[in-house]
């Protein structure tokens, strides 16, 4: 990227990191970089200069990658979200192969039933691992505290989505451009029966180097909604879901807690020694709003909490969004700053083809008609109705749905293929003897080779054992002859 917005970006991290800037007059001059770029679709790379390592690895051998603190882009809103604490953000989804490893350790109630679904959403070691709950997932990151002594977590929404979309607002992880198959796992052209591996869609990367943020799996977050029956949030789309649903602003929500569904994966955040403590400050401090001591962040679907929310400059009396976008600017933390208000998502029945209207990508415009709902802040409600509440349950409910009638298919044409088209099992599946149908007579059973899997025939063995006769007749013939001479002599 050799854009004047970012040369900008990169003039001004050297000058507020040689301390030629305040921080107030830092994060407006990013502030004003990053509305420019998000008003004319442009991607900015960000300019990550910390003095921690930018990638760690764990003993298991995941790559993190670090997520500076700063400001951000974020929601459907466009609103200022500022990550308070530095985190390392897995590179990749936790896999098949690392799950099992920890069922083996743990012993964690997984039944066999709820196996053999694992291995059919996700069949190959590398595959991000599917059919897990939320409380799976949490389990996890306990067994990897344990394991290493260091901080392990689900991601926040608020830590995902920077993750995902970096500071500019971006609508994809790689920019604006349409999604296809060749950047996502998702049902489009290609009709996807599960999971692929990890690093399949190399154009799949965040603006940090996060892989697969969208597509092949949804992710779990810490976040629950503010609902009785605790309904967890998941990001990004998946394997079994349209292309509506494969962006950095999609999400669901699944409940009880310790439901296993066959779309949700989940990556980590790790927060190791050096940085343990500024990240522990930022719970316990001044962002007690955006981040809880147990991180657990009650909120209403689709708001993201911020931190200290921006507010227009004096004598800024604009009511155009754009324009008074480009004039916020972040206002001093206060000491009981207001909470978000709620939002919601209302997803349309029909899914129209995507327009490639504005710099060959998608804007806003572009994402409604592909069913999400954007709502200006004066019409936002200020609670959780019972129409949102039906609203994202009929959501949730089409996604498991659509999943459920997938594998529905796929193990009913397995079922049906003929013995002669079936292929070696996968980890999940099995030889059964299987009569044939509609024969009233008694059929021998195939003998099978127990290296290869290789059916022998059973005509062939018959000849030889004839033919192995006939020359033990023969040799017991001249034998028979040998004898008499030798006694007539």
């Amino acid at each position: 990227m050799n854009s004047k917005l970012q040369q900008r970006l990169v003039q001004l991290e050297y000058k507020y990191s040689g301390k030629k800037l305040s921080e107030s007059e830092y994060l407006q001059a990013k502030w004003d970089i990053m509305v420019d770029a998000r008003e004319n679709l442009e991607i900015l790379n960000p300019v990550v200069k910390v003095k921690w390592e930018k990638i760690i690895k764990d003993q298991l051998g995941n790559v993190y990658v670090i997520i500076p603190p700063g400001p951000f882009i974020s929601g459907r809103d466009d609103d200022y979200a500022e990550l308070p604490a530095p985190i390392y953000m897995a590179k990749f989804p936790v896999t098949v192969s690392h799950f099992m490893k920890f069922l083996e350790d743990t012993g964690w109630d997984y039944p066999a039933e709820d196996l053999e679904r694992l291995h059919l959403v996700s069949p190959e070691p590398n595959c991000p691992v599917s059919h897990v709950s939320w409380l799976d997932a949490k389990e996890y990151c306990r067994w990897m505290r344990k394991q290493t002594g260091i901080y392990y977590s689900l991601p926040s929404e608020l830590e995902w989505e920077i993750a995902a979309r970096g500071i500019d607002g971006r609508f994809f992880p790689w920019g604006y451009d349409d999604p296809d198959e060749k950047l996502a796992c998702f049902q489009g052209a290609a009709r996807h029966e599960n999971t692929k591996p990890n690093n399949s869609f190399p154009g799949n990367a965040s603006p940090f180097g996060c892989m697969d943020m969208v597509g092949n799996l949804w992710e779990w977050c810490l976040d629950d909604v503010d609902d009785p029956r605790e309904p967890h949030i998941l990001r990004g789309g998946s394997w079994c879901n349209g292309v509506e649903y494969a962006n950095c602003l999609a999400q669901t929500i699944s409940h009880p807690p310790e439901k296993r569904v066959d779309y949700g994966g989940f990556r980590m955040i790790c927060v190791p020694d050096v940085i343990f403590e500024i990240y522990r400050t930022a719970l316990e401090g001044g962002e007690a709003d955006a981040y809880s001591p147990q991180r657990r962040i009650k909120q209403p679907l689709n708001t993201v909490s911020t931190t200290s929310a921006p507010t227009p400059l004096a004598g800024d009396t604009a009511t155009s969004p754009k324009k008074s976008l480009k004039k916020l600017a972040p206002a001093p933390p206060a000491a009981s700053p207001p909470p978000p208000p709620a939002a919601t998502t209302e997803r349309r029945a029909e899914q129209p083809a995507p327009s490639t209207a504005g710099k060959g990508g998608i804007g806003k415009r572009d994402l409604e008609s592909m069913g999400v709902k954007f709502r200006r802040k004066s019409d936002k409600p200020t609670g959780t109705s019972t129409t949102e509440r039906e609203s994202r349950d009929k959501m949730a409910q089409d996604i498991s749905e659509e999943s459920e009638r997938i594998l529905k298919s796929r193990m009913a044409s397995k079922r049906e293929s003929p013995p002669t088209d079936q292929k070696k099992p996968g980890p999940s599946e099995s030889y059964e003897a299987k009569a044939p149908a509609e024969k009233s007579e008694v059929t021998q059973p195939r003998a099978v080779s127990s290296h290869d899997d290789i059916p022998i025939d059973n005509t062939l063995m018959t000849a030889d054992k004839a033919l192995l006769a006939v020359w033990c007749a023969l040799l017991a013939a001249v034998t028979i002859q040998f004898v008499i001479r030798i006694a007539s002599l």
